[in-house]
């Protein structure tokens, strides 16, 4: 049978359909949901037979209409125009391949529908939330998880989370002489490693006999923790989870043998892991060539304590990088502090930096600088080429003398290792002048240059399904994953923002795909017209005709109002969902009379 889609005029958003009931409104329950003017919650069905395709009205108050006629139930085809209060849709073949999934996303919401009516197409890459408690489900999630085994611990760890609607899943390894290494994890995973419920479990866990253990904590959401004494001795942690206790104590004891698995057979294309550094909590670990040659460099440098120069281009990660230096390194329990240099004032740079002493000035209170806070640990001078020429002699005298002068004080000894960050051209800053070829010496002991992202678009199918699930879970929306085309799209861009513009890019496509749908080619190539608005090259094609410009005008519209709904009116936080700054919210605010 064809796959069907509605879809709005002209390169609007689209909605596939089912085979059954599909239903129509602006609940957030319903298949088709519809976010316009005059639009009842539930609106109406269109159910999808082997041999028909029909529309009925669910005694909307605004009517359902076919072809510009208001019926109750009608039989439609191929071509014709629904119409729901003001949105109208057209009834679509899908071309072959074009709803194929490349990433499958479940979220809780599919999972409890999913569950209910026993529909495969609303399932996740395991299936709904409780499939897990039945054996067969079970083994279903586990043939996954062992399908991505071979791709390493992200891609297996994944599946984890979707089947219980976990907050977040860890590995850890127990040394004997030192505190548990994270290796690998899913979901939200800095919460998971803020909170000490997890330790706690961890402690009962080992206070127990046998080989393989279960250790749990009554938090909230509650931790469970299994425990096997390998060599080394190996753990799992389950934080959170809609499944029943038991579901999740089996599910963990199995994280845990099969992280003793994938430990002791290395796959042939995870071949170098054990020469990588350990990540830090929520870091997507990058498979191309170009990555796995930079891990090398972050493993024989970390703990070196040689000061380290990191070059690349914006949005590259360089302060990423810092912190997996600082992570991989004899450091890492120590604090991790870091200043963007750029983004301070020349007049009080240098008491962030240093520190001002007491008694000063009148009125003013004492305070450590950047260096005190970070002693004994890393320091990360973001931005360093843009640092005021006065102040780098300063800076170099503290490196040179291992002492900081705060303003108003004495000098005071300081150990940090030193890394520092820059998008410039520090060859021609120190040309022109702007930048001391001395103090470049001294930071430069080493120098990591990042690749940028169109260098690794191996690595960008890891980073859509990191952002996409992340997008999913800041805001509530839910998205079905995103399709072959789409995510070939997005691997052929260039990317001059690399990885931070993938990120909110990511972020939007979520955001602005209708709910319970997967992003598609066409909503990324809407996505791109935008994100490329503002960037307009030497040798740009003529302006968009009116009735384009006006279509990209209302997707915008639509994009605003879903992420000021989502966020309670809260105008900054939707500004950090659609990834763009506050004060240009507020322009688009007053352009689209939103205020």
């Amino acid at each position: 049978m064809t796959r069907l889609a509605l879809r709005e005029p002209g390169r609007g958003p689209c909605h596939r359909l089912r085979s059954g009931v599909n239903r129509v409104g602006t609940a957030r329950s319903n298949d088709v949901v519809l976010k316009a003017p005059a639009v009842s919650r539930h609106h109406a069905l269109v159910i999808v037979e082997e041999d028909r395709i029909t529309v009925e009205d669910l005694a909307s108050k605004n009517g359902t209409y076919l072809n510009d006629e208001r019926v109750r139930s009608a039989r439609i085809h191929v071509g014709d125009e629904l119409r729901f209060g003001s949105a109208t849709l057209r009834v679509e073949p899908l071309a072959e391949g074009e709803d194929e999934l490349a990433i499958r996303l479940s979220t809780p919401a599919t999972s409890q529908r999913g569950l209910v009516e026993g529909s495969g197409d609303t399932m996740g890459p395991v299936g709904p939330v409780g499939l897990v408690e039945s054996e067969e489900g079970y083994l279903v999630m586990l043939e996954r998880m062992l399908e991505r085994l071979s791709a390493g611990h992200g891609g297996w760890l994944a599946p984890a989370v979707d089947a219980v609607a976990a907050v977040a899943v860890a590995l850890l390894e127990l040394p004997d002489d030192g505190p548990p290494s994270l290796c690998a994890t899913a979901g939200d995973a800095q919460r998971l490693w803020r909170d000490d419920a997890w330790r706690r479990a961890l402690a009962r866990a080992e206070a127990e006999p046998g080989p393989l253990v279960v250790g749990e904590h009554a938090s909230e959401p509650p931790v469970i923790v299994a425990l096997g004494r390998g060599t080394p001795p190996r753990a799992a942690v389950l934080w959170g989870g809609r499944a029943s206790p038991e579901a999740r104590r089996l599910l963990v004891r199995a994280l845990v043998r099969l992280h003793g698995l994938a430990a002791e057979s290395p796959s042939p294309s995870s071949a170098g892991v054990e020469s990588r550094p350990g990540f830090p909590p929520g870091y997507v670990p990058g498979r191309s060539r170009a990555m796995e040659e930079l891990y090398e460099q972050v493993r024989r440098l970390a703990p070196s304590g040689l000061p380290v120069l990191i070059l690349g281009e914006t949005g590259t990660g360089k302060d990423t990088v810092a912190r997996l230096l600082h992570h991989a390194s004899p450091r890492r329990e120590q604090p991790f502090v870091a200043i963007n240099c750029a983004a301070i004032p020349t007049e009080l740079l240098e008491a962030e930096l240093f520190g001002v002493a007491a008694g000063a000035a009148t009125g003013v209170k004492p305070r450590r600088g950047r260096f005190q806070q970070a002693s004994g640990g890393t320091l990360l001078l973001d931005e360093i080429g843009d640092m005021p020429r006065a102040l780098q002699a300063k800076l170099l005298r503290a490196l040179e003398g291992g002492t900081v002068q705060p303003i108003g004080g004495d000098e005071q000894p300081v150990d940090v290792w030193l890394l520092s960050a820059t998008n410039s051209e520090l060859g021609l800053r120190i040309r022109d002048g702007g930048f001391r070829s001395d103090l470049y010496y001294r930071l430069a002991g080493a120098v990591l240059a990042l690749p940028p992202l169109r260098e690794r678009a191996s690595d960008i199918p890891a980073l859509v399904e990191h952002f996409m699930r992340k997008a999913c879970r800041d805001s509530g929306a839910f998205v079905r994953g995103i399709t072959v085309p789409a995510l070939q799209a997005l691997s052929q861009h260039p990317w001059p923002g690399n990885v931070r513009e993938l990120e909110h890019l990511t972020r939007r496509l979520v955001f602005c795909c209708p709910r319970g749908q997967p992003i598609d080619r066409a909503l990324v190539e809407r996505a791109h017209t935008l994100e490329g608005a503002s960037r307009v090259p030497a040798d740009a094609p003529p302006p968009l005709e009116a009735d384009d410009t006006l279509e990209l005008a209302v997707l915008e519209r639509r994009a605003i109002e879903q992420a000021l709904a989502r966020c309670d009116g809260n105008r900054r936080r939707a500004a950090e969902q659609l990834g763009i700054g506050v004060r240009t919210l507020y322009d688009k605010l007053k352009r689209y009379d939103l205020r």
